[in-house]
């Protein structure tokens, strides 16, 4: 019995070894593809390709190499900003009131005496209304997505304090708008200390008026405004140039020239009060000479024309009629510019306008073609004429003085 039961163990002992041996210790991993991963291999870097665990079925895993799209930093955590107010010296402005809104609520805080203030904001835009003595209120919007550390810094540059608009228009981009326009601007007070206030400006026609300065003083006519520059839809130049303080001034954007001229003449005229509105469109324009015989062919547009011919030994007036009603106040100027580029302005009679009535502006002398040496009329309001007839012999006395009319 002892027998049987020995020989039971050891037949049981030898088939376990067996199977231990070849099986297991030798392979019997890899038989059924699993493989006996070894745990001292360095990791491999981002970017290579890496064997996969189970790589006898013919699979290998890649890591990309674009790079890990990052969360912006405001969409988790709040963000220290550093608002810098400049002034219009360049300096910082101390004392600024700040405004601003971010994710959460609107808050305000001071400048110190450099122009910097530091506030912490939720979310990922900031808001800023800034206001101080003597400029101009500004208003910013500020993203931070593209914030990297825990800090960002916003510069707010103010300009002076402006009181007066000036708008303008370009008669031939009338329902697009949107032409661009460069410009220096003067003013004078009008005081007797003559104080005298300059800038430059960016506007959009019909969309954003230019802001000057104007402090005009009632009832005299030595305060001025002037402004003077170009379009992005015209290399020529226009030019304001008024004394009376209406509540707002018109320009007329000149029109591409692509001809030959010797003058080219724009009226930048508003009905008063009425500049934010638009312009007061001319009528019946003409360029005669005193004799009635010399009608010169203009080129028009908008409100404007230009000319080239004319005779060195005649005479001649330049007038306009306005599509207006009676008893129209009209506020503006005229502005003449030669083929050098010389200009020359002439303010509008402040008179009532009666229909078909001319304005007769300037007397050119002789075929002369220097716009700075054209000569004003200057006859205190508007010639009564008619639609048809232009009275030109007033240029005779202008420019013979002390001739008798013809």
């Amino acid at each position: 019995m002892i027998t049987r039961w020995l020989l039971l163990f050891l037949l049981i002992t030898l088939a376990t070894g067996f199977r231990y041996k070849g099986g297991y210790r030798k392979g019997s991993y890899k038989k059924y593809g699993v493989g006996r991963p070894s745990y001292n291999k360095k990791v491999p870097s981002y970017g290579k390709k890496v064997p996969a665990y189970g790589n006898s079925y013919g699979n290998k895993y890649v890591y990309s190499k674009k790079p890990v799209r990052l969360i912006p930093r405001c969409t988790t955590s709040k963000t220290w900003v550093d608002i810098v107010v400049v002034g219009p010296d360049g300096a910082g402005c101390a004392n600024a009131l700040v405004y601003y809104v971010d994710d959460s609520i609107m808050r305000k805080v001071h400048t110190d005496y450099n122009g910097k203030s530091k506030v912490l904001i939720s979310g990922c835009k900031i808001s800023l209304i800034v206001t101080a003595k003597d400029v101009q209120p500004a208003y910013k919007t500020h993203t931070l997505y593209n914030c990297k550390g825990d800090t960002e810094q916003i510069v707010i540059q103010q300009y002076t304090k402006c009181n007066y608009k000036v708008y303008f228009y370009n008669i031939n981009d009338y329902y697009n708008g949107g032409d661009l326009v460069n410009c220096v601007w003067t003013s004078h007070d009008g005081s007797s200390s003559g104080e005298k206030q300059t800038g430059t400006g960016v506007a959009v026609a019909y969309k954003s008026p230019l802001c000057v300065n104007w402090e005009y003083v009632a009832d005299s006519d030595t305060g001025s405004l002037k402004v003077i520059g170009t379009a992005q839809s015209s290399t020529e130049i226009f030019l304001l140039h008024v004394t009376r303080q209406d509540t707002a001034v018109a320009v007329n954007i000149p029109p591409l020239v692509k001809d030959k001229y010797c003058y080219l003449v724009c009226f930048n005229v508003w009905q008063k009060g009425y500049a934010y509105s638009g312009l007061y469109y001319i009528s019946n324009p003409q360029v005669l000479s005193t004799d009635g015989a010399d009608d010169v062919y203009l080129h028009e547009d908008g409100n404007c024309f230009w000319f080239d011919d004319l005779d060195k030994d005649k005479d001649y007036v330049i007038a306009t009629q306005f599509e207006g009603k009676d008893g129209t106040y009209l506020e503006g100027n005229a502005q003449v510019v030669d083929s050098h580029g010389r200009c020359n302005t002439e303010e509008i009679p402040y008179a009532s306008y009666t229909a078909y009535h001319w304005w007769r502006v300037w007397c050119i002398c002789k075929g002369n073609k220097d716009a700075k040496k054209l000569k004003a009329v200057n006859d205190g309001g508007f010639d009564a004429g008619n639609s048809y007839y232009l009275d030109p012999y007033v240029c005779d006395s202008v420019c013979n003085p002390g001739a008798s009319p013809s």
